[in-house]
């Protein structure tokens, strides 16, 4: 079947709001930038 996992991927434990803030927006961000990258319309 392959790879289950990503390669260099890691967990986070998300301990307070601020971290909480941070992972979402990053999330939210990569979401936005992902139409831009070269690999999006193969």
């Amino acid at each position: 079947m392959g790879k289950l996992w990503q390669r260099n991927y890691h967990e986070h434990i998300i301990r307070n709001a601020p971290s909480h803030q941070k992972i979402a927006e990053y999330i939210i961000n990569n979401l936005l930038l992902w139409q831009q990258d070269i690999l999006f319309a193969l």
